[in-house]
């Protein structure tokens, strides 16, 4: 940064920095010309933001409500060992064992804390501000849900 470089930090470690901008070019490029150095945003945020700006241009918004289904295969191989599992142990009658969710993965959907990255059994939560932070609306209301469901990315993981 000092040389005059841009930086672009993929980690979550400055997401929230007030003193460095949450960057989605295609909606805030000013602040890339504002400040030498930015951080990404997650998945979530980024796909949202892109069809809610112009909604927002077009029409205002006050607030919006999301969810996201994540398969599991997203969690690592374990899980998805884990959702195989279940599921022959459900075919045979056996207990469902689980050592990767606290709840039982097969014929199931589970909720994900998006602040805490903790498994949930109960509401929903406010989203941490990321999509406030891109769209410059830190007053936006926003309700957001992530779960966990047992479709994979891949059939056959061993």
């Amino acid at each position: 940064m000092k040389a005059g470089c841009l930086v672009l930090d993929k980690s979550s470690a400055f997401r929230m920095d007030p003193n460095v901008p949450l960057v989605v070019p295609e909606i805030n490029p000013q602040a890339l010309r504002q400040h030498k150095g930015s951080s990404r945003a997650q998945l979530f945020d980024r796909g949202h933001a892109h069809g809610l700006y112009p909604l927002h241009r077009a029409f205002g918004l006050k607030r919006y409500v999301a969810a996201t289904y994540q398969s599991v295969s997203g969690t690592g191989a374990e899980a998805v060992r884990e959702l195989d599992a279940q599921t022959r142990a459900w075919a045979r009658g056996e207990p469902l064992v689980r050592k990767v969710y606290p709840y039982q993965i097969a014929f199931n959907v589970i909720r994900r804390s998006i602040r805490s990255g903790r498994w949930l059994h109960g509401r929903g939560e406010q989203n941490d501000g990321e999509s406030r932070k891109i769209l410059g609306m830190p007053s936006l209301r926003v309700r957001r849900l992530a779960c966990a469901c047992l479709s994979c990315a891949r059939t056959r993981w061993r």
